[in-house]
């Protein structure tokens, strides 16, 4: 909100708050949709490095008999918290975009678009 009134901290915090708790529905529904994402990439980026890490493990030969339990728990520790790292920025950029799609709905309230973005969406996107 700093970037997007040029207002103090202090005071674009203040107004980021309330501007989120006006439109408390959809900045819920953002965030719980967000988090099962975020959830499931997790999961998904864990299990299948794991898998890979597993994999490595018991078919290169330069590991030979090296019991693949505690490695494969070292990749799925490791992969969580990286894959974790990833989906934070992630949340953070999701986020980010909410709270501008929030200030321009406030700030411009018109109900039709700008002259020049209405003449390109009846060039170039036709109704069926």
């Amino acid at each position: 909100m700093v970037g997007l009134s040029g207002k103090p901290f202090c005071k674009s915090a203040h107004d980021a708050f309330y501007l989120i708790h006006r439109s408390s529905t959809l900045v819920s529904v953002t965030d719980g949709v967000g988090e099962v994402f975020t959830i499931i990439a997790n999961l998904f980026v864990a299990i299948s490095a794991t898998l890979c890490g597993f994999f490595m493990v018991t078919n290169i030969e330069v590991y030979g008999n090296v019991s693949p339990v505690l490695p494969t728990i070292f990749f799925a520790i490791l992969s969580m918290v990286i894959a974790s790292f990833f989906m934070n920025v992630y949340g953070i950029a999701v986020d980010t975009i909410l709270l501008c799609y929030l200030a321009d709905e406030e700030l411009n309230k018109q109900a039709t678009p700008p002259k020049q973005l209405q003449e390109f969406l009846d060039t170039y996107y036709k109704k069926e």
